[in-house]
């Protein structure tokens, strides 16, 4: 029988985010069949490291300053994204699609929050967007992102009507067969639908 500490670690090692039980047993192991001494060393380095990491208080993306190098760069597009998880920002940069600024919504509404409105700094927010020429509204198409998407269009052309809103395409994703399309997605499709002639 496995000492209860090692259950203990297993289940603080689970709380990571995709990490099954089953992985968090390997790291335990791993850490386990470490030098003690190494091991030490290595967690006072992480938690200095920790100390050191911040998150941009507009974005959310990693820096070591209030703003970090993207919210503080004049070379990026006057246009901003605004997301829902600073892991959108990862894959932005990562794939080197878009040059603009990110923008991280707080948090997704739902009827309960549109109702009561989220404890938010409308009027910082709307001031900061007269910066740019765009504003891109990049949040997932669910039943959450789609009322906070909506909800934010409106707020958006009745304070700040002068810039150019759009959003992410929604529809088909490419490669996919229309047989095995939803209805939602398949309406999204045809209401995006492009000129091509």
């Amino acid at each position: 029988m496995l000492p209860l500490e090692f259950d203990y670690l297993v289940d603080i090692i689970k709380k990571i985010p995709s990490i099954s039980n089953k992985q968090a047993q390997k790291i335990t192991k791993y850490l386990i069949d470490q030098n003690i001494e190494n091991l030490e060393k290595n967690s006072a380095l992480i938690f200095d490291y920790l100390k050191k990491i911040k998150k941009c208080t507009l974005c959310s993306y990693y820096t070591n300053d209030k703003l970090c190098n993207i919210c503080l760069s004049s070379d990026r597009d006057k246009q901003l994204l605004i997301i829902e998880n600073v892991d959108q920002i990862f894959q932005y940069e990562k794939w080197k699609i878009y040059h603009g600024k990110y923008y991280l919504f707080p948090q997704l509404f739902n009827e309960k929050l549109v109702q009561k409105q989220v404890a938010f700094d409308w009027s910082f927010f709307f001031d900061y967007l007269n910066q740019f020429k765009e504003i891109i509204i990049g949040i997932s198409p669910n039943q959450q992102g789609i009322l906070t998407t909506n909800y934010l269009l409106n707020e958006i052309n009745k304070n700040v009507p002068h810039i150019k809103v759009s959003q992410l395409s929604i529809g088909i994703p490419f490669g996919a067969s229309i047989d095995y399309i939803d209805q939602l997605t398949m309406s999204y499709a045809i209401k995006n639908r492009k000129d091509i002639k």
